[in-house]
């Protein structure tokens, strides 16, 4: 469990611990009493691979989501580490990255990716699929300025009520 340069932390429902070891180009799994229990991923631009991966978030159904800040994209991996699918590549427009930072997956499934260069926030649905980004340059109300990190409450007032 030796870690370089910890970037990005996570848990799932079973209470272990995801590290986004960015400098060792892998993620790190611990259990809730922080005890070393795996690793997966090495330095490489392929998919499947690490050049700095830096957020990390885990979804309700266990799936593992890297925001990979140097390759422009997220990975999804399963529990185990094995590569199923990635989203986005390097740009301006909706679904594309420059520099993503963190990620994260409100309770409703929703995925908020910092898009650090290119000073916004995007969301997707449970899908993956694009659906809204807000934010831009600057230093006025809803702008940024190279945002790094997000968190979201359990149970925000604004979230969509179920029926």
């Amino acid at each position: 469990g030796f870690l370089k340069f910890p970037a990005g932390l996570a848990s799932d429902r079973e209470g272990n611990i995801y590290v986004a070891d960015r400098d060792n180009q892998r993620i790190q799994i611990f259990n809730a009493n922080g005890q070393f229990v795996s690793k997966f991923g090495e330095y490489g631009f392929e998919e499947g691979r690490f050049n700095f991966p830096n957020g990390i978030t885990v979804t309700r159904d266990g799936r593992i989501i890297v925001a990979e800040k140097s390759q422009n994209r997220l990975q999804i991996f399963d529990r185990e580490g094995t590569f199923l699918n990635r989203i986005g590549e390097y740009g301006k427009r909706e679904g594309q990255f420059n520099c993503p930072m963190s990620v994260i997956q409100d309770p409703h499934g929703f995925l908020f990716v910092v898009d650090t260069l290119n000073n916004r926030v995007q969301k997707f649905d449970p899908e993956f699929n694009f659906v809204a980004k807000w934010g831009s340059a600057g230093k006025e109300p809803g702008q940024f300025r190279n945002p790094a990190g997000i968190g979201l409450s359990w149970e925000p007032d604004w979230a969509p009520q179920e029926d």
